[in-house]
């Protein structure tokens, strides 16, 4: 299984002038659709960014945020820094195929 490199980069245009570059996780990527990020200094805002025909781009607050993410497959992910304590889900399968 290879794994997926979730850090990349995102541009906000804070005014005509002033760029800003912060490190960013993403969260959930589908190809040439959108991509979820967390930006390092905020960690409890979730952004999507939609896809342009060139790069991921969304607006905040009527600033302008840019990302070039290389998706190679899709995928959503859940980062985690420890455990979350509950118990695996266990199913068992009826004869018909489907859960019970």
């Amino acid at each position: 299984m290879s794994s997926v490199n979730l850090d990349t980069e995102v541009s906000t245009q804070i005014n005509k002038r002033k760029k800003v570059k912060s490190k960013a996780t993403v969260i959930e990527a589908f190809k040439e659709k959108y991509i979820k990020v967390i930006l390092h200094d905020e960690d409890d805002h979730v952004f999507e960014l939609k896809w342009n025909g060139f790069m991921y781009e969304g607006i905040l607050l009527g600033m302008l945020m840019i990302c070039q993410y290389n998706v190679e497959r899709d995928f959503s992910a859940i980062k985690t820094t420890y455990g979350t304590g509950q118990q695996p889900i266990r199913t068992k399968r009826s004869r018909s195929g489907k859960p019970n």
